[in-house]
């Protein structure tokens, strides 16, 4: 048996980007309401904003000082000419090349060191144009850092949603991304992932997979994203993880109800309406969880333009990762 000796410090912020809009209105279309749901959704995106919400995100990255940042939702919209008609791209927001910029603006200078990529479609609008989406989940560090990054993994689960988009059935898939890190003789893997929000049914067999994957894991593991769930509601998925023997960092160290979801989906409400603790930040091995905070959740954290950062609160944690005398 190993002996708890001096431990290494990270510090992980997690953040669902929230891809700017109401998917639900695509859902149980007929083939004639897609384009005109199409369009809704392109005018949310634009009324959401990222430019301005990524400004407010950068904010609190900047106030945090994360060593690793862990994003879901992390959206590429782009808004593509009809065959034959120039210029062939009329709009982009890339979320993370727009959340790099805004950090690099208030010289911090983070890189995307592993992402995987989820849901990739294409839909027509009424105006003619179409719409193309990608969900990713992304993981940050800082490009100074002397953190040494190996063994990046990425999977789509297996279990996966069935969208019923004008009359036909879509894969809705979602999945994961993790990294080993490694200083200073401490290591550990950091892992995070968006689990389905559509069906309780997906969701478990997702966290099911997800807890079988990380069975074998040898080495110190934490697992941020939005898991979908409300821990409030004691759902299967969440004693998935505890039974596995992953530790809930905010039951630790946290202080309060810890609610992360949801803000309206224009992120204009007066209020603040986050009710649900779905974002979560878990961990398990040889480490130790000293601090766990929820950022972008107060009304000072908006942008100028009243928006919220994202309709989800984010979780900043600091850890210690202890090393290990054989």
């Amino acid at each position: 048996m190993g002996v708890r000796v001096k431990g290494q410090q990270v510090r992980v912020m997690t953040w669902d980007l929230y891809f700017g809009a109401d998917a639900e209105i695509i859902l149980n279309t007929t083939p004639e309401q897609v384009p005109p749901a199409v369009t809704e959704i392109y005018r949310q995106i634009q009324a959401t904003n990222f430019p301005k919400r990524a400004k407010a995100i950068a904010k609190q990255v900047e106030k945090k000082n994360p060593d690793f940042i862990c994003l879901q939702d992390a959206a590429i919209w782009q808004l593509f000419s009809p065959p034959g008609f120039e210029p062939v791209i009329q709009f982009e927001y890339d979320f993370l090349d727009i959340l790099l910029k805004e950090l690099k603006h208030r010289g911090l200078n983070y890189e995307a060191i592993a992402f995987n990529q989820n849901l990739d479609i294409d839909v027509p609008a009424s105006t003619g144009f179409i719409l193309h989406f990608t969900d990713r989940n992304i993981i940050l560090t800082k490009k100074d850092s002397d953190f040494i990054i190996s063994n990046i993994k990425s999977r789509q689960y297996q279990a996966h949603f069935l969208a019923p988009i004008g009359g036909q059935l879509f894969i809705e898939p979602r999945g994961w991304v993790s990294v080993d890190v490694t200083k200073d003789g401490t290591k550990f893997r950091l892992l995070t992932t968006r689990l389905d929000f559509d069906s309780e049914e997906v969701r478990e067999q997702q966290a099911a997979e997800l807890v079988q994957l990380t069975n074998t894991a040898d080495l110190p593991l934490i697992i941020t994203g939005d898991f979908g769930f409300d821990v409030n509601t004691n759902p299967p998925p969440y004693h998935l993880f505890l039974n596995a023997g992953f530790k809930d960092a905010w039951t630790i160290a946290g202080e309060g109800p810890g609610f992360t979801c949801c803000q309206d989906f224009d992120v204009l409400n007066l209020e603040s309406q986050l009710s649900r603790r779905s974002d979560l930040i878990l961990f398990r091995g040889n480490l130790a969880v000293k601090k766990i905070d929820i950022v972008g959740e107060s009304q000072n954290d908006r942008t100028r333009n009243a928006l919220w950062p994202s309709n989800s609160a984010g979780l900043v944690a600091d850890f210690l990762i202890f090393k290990k005398r054989h």
